[in-house]
């Protein structure tokens, strides 16, 4: 039997894609589109650690409670216990503009704009998620146009866990994670400080509506929590915790979004 009369809807369903995102009828555009992505990824998303910000924001609105970061020499991995993708997200990602949270004012970012911000810092990323499992890598080839740059960030290529470090999945125990992104980096030396400004303190889980928990594994590990408790008849209270220790506490204001 073929591998195309046994592949999975999810694998025929990336190939779909893949093949929709190489129909170009000449070099001009495809290179055009690449040039476009590449200004969006890099120009707007200025800063280094913009994009874990981003992947933090997408946990958040698909209403994941934990987040798990792990620090490896080459990659970084991001995974939460949120909503799997559909196939409508993984469009998402692999377009331009048409996020599925546009006219949803419950969620706070665009999974296909603020993803893209991945792509300034790492010519390499993969997705696991229900069967779904796709890179978009820059050393992706068209057979057509073999020397012309490429919008590889919006080309999925299906990918197996085979091509990545055991390691990229060797994450915490005892939660179902439902999104799993490996980001391939040249260094990560530098992220167990930045990981450690962006979310040492633990105050900007205040903002966001259903993450409780981060982990970060590394050379550097550390958990920082949100708990909600009971302040006293008049107001609730929110207490931020890193590694089990009280840091700081809040009382919300009526919408319970920010402090």
């Amino acid at each position: 039997m073929t591998q195309a009369a046994t592949a999975t809807k999810e694998r025929k369903f990336i190939d779909k894609l893949h093949n929709e995102n190489t129909d170009f009828p000449n070099k001009r555009m495809a290179r055009n589109l690449a040039n476009s992505l590449e200004s969006l990824s890099s120009d707007i998303f200025t800063e280094y650690i913009r994009f874990l910000f981003e992947l933090i924001q997408n946990a958040d609105d698909a209403e994941a409670r934990n987040v798990a970061i792990r620090v490896l020499p080459e990659h970084i991995v991001i995974a939460h216990d949120g909503k799997a993708f559909t196939e409508a997200d993984v469009e998402a990602i692999c377009s331009i503009g048409e996020g599925t949270k546009k006219a949803d004012s419950t969620k706070t970012g665009y999974k296909g704009i603020g993803f893209k911000s991945v792509f300034g810092k790492s010519k390499h990323v993969a997705v696991f998620t229900d069967g779904f499992q796709f890179k978009f890598t820059d050393t992706f080839r068209h057979p057509s146009f073999a020397e012309t740059k490429m919008p590889w960030q919006i080309i999925p290529v299906w990918a197996e866990r085979e091509e990545y470090p055991d390691a990229a999945f060797d994450l915490p125990g005892g939660t179902e994670w439902h999104v799993i992104t490996v980001i391939a980096l040249k260094s990560t030396g530098q992220l167990n400080t930045d990981l450690e400004e962006l979310i040492g303190n633990g105050e900007f889980l205040l903002f966001l509506r259903a993450l409780e928990k981060i982990t970060v594994a590394g050379s550097r590990p550390m958990e920082i929590e949100r708990v909600r408790g009971k302040g006293t008849e008049a107001y609730d209270e929110v207490t931020i915790k890193k590694d089990g220790q009280v840091t700081s506490q809040w009382i919300p204001t009526p919408s319970g979004t920010s402090p």
